[in-house]
């Protein structure tokens, strides 16, 4: 399959290495084109993915867009008119209610391609392209948040793909259900950690009985 992959921060570094491992033709776009140059001759990519959304090996299939979570639909909305017809899109941001909100548009109209949110569960402490490997992935969830819309078909083929990466398992939910999820186990814990961090240190006369 010809797999999109788009920003190569660690996690889209990640997804073309373990894409490119798993046997699909992987084109690669970076708003620093050096870096998508770079991912072709480090034998992460096959070919750098142009503007129009063509490359050598042709149009994808499937894109993953990899980009910051402002930046997601401010790109999909640039570039919506070069999807070739029958192409999937997921993203890989950690916020899905915002940004499925923002493209339910091309959800129930004649869009020719399918747009479904996604969250790898995965990650380092590390960021950047330079820390990608294709192993990131391996026993990680997919959280998958596809609209009512979305036929079994698309859902069938990303279920599939994201396996063959090395995920263990492929979760669908809807975006509200995983932004309460990840809330709660997440972005709370990161919360109550910069709190505690951030709290002048507590004095020996305070903490005895």
């Amino acid at each position: 399959m010809n797999v999109g992959i788009v920003g190569l921060g660690l996690i889209g570094g990640s997804f073309a290495q373990a894409a490119t491992r798993a046997g699909h033709s992987v084109a690669v776009w970076n708003r620093t084109r050096a870096t998508s140059e770079r991912a072709v001759a480090d034998g992460s990519a096959a070919t750098v993915l142009e503007e129009d959304m063509t490359s050598t090996a042709g149009s994808p299939d499937l894109y993953l867009i990899s980009l910051p979570p402002d930046a997601v639909v401010p790109w999909i909305d640039a570039h919506q008119s070069a999807f070739k017809p029958g192409a999937v899109v997921v993203d890989a941001t950690g916020v899905k209610g915002a940004i499925c909100s923002a493209l339910r548009k091309y959800a129930y109209d004649d869009t020719p391609w399918t747009f479904v949110g996604g969250h790898p569960m995965a990650g380092k402490e590390v960021a950047g392209y330079a820390n990608a490997t294709p192993d990131l992935f391996s026993d990680a969830s997919m959280i998958l948040t596809p609209y009512p819309s979305c036929g079994r078909g698309p859902l069938d083929m990303l279920e599939a793909f994201f396996k063959g990466l090395g995920f263990g398992r492929v979760v669908f939910t809807t975006p509200e259900h995983h932004d309460e999820m990840i809330a709660l186990t997440s972005q709370l814990a990161h919360v109550v950690s910069s709190a505690y961090i951030q709290s002048p240190p507590c004095s020996a006369a305070s903490l005895s009985v």
